[in-house]
């Protein structure tokens, strides 16, 4: 999902769901999904990624009825780390 920014409409990245695809997986039941995000430098810190990760998290859960989203973060990625944390102390079901 394009994140286009309220104020100016102007696009500043992108914040999904993505159902990953392997040989192993036999249904939609075991299918696993990833909420990714990738957001133009200069947009970070003002809180798009949290309002974009919950409304995807909300869509995901309510709506695809998925029931379970994983990230995969390197530990050296502070601010993502930050983030799902956040996120994981927050109810978005």
């Amino acid at each position: 999902m394009a994140v286009i920014r309220k104020f100016d409409l102007k696009f500043i990245g992108i914040i999904g769901i993505i159902k990953l695809e392997f040989k192993e997986i036999k249904s939609d039941n075991d299918a696993m999904y990833e909420l990714a995000y990738v957001l133009g430098r200069k947009y970070w810190s003002n809180g798009y990624v949290i309002e974009g990760t919950k409304a995807c998290l909300k869509y995901s859960f309510r709506v695809l009825r998925i029931s379970k989203v994983f990230s995969k973060i390197k530990k050296e990625n502070y601010m993502s780390c930050a983030i799902a944390k956040k996120i994981r102390n927050e109810s978005v079901k």
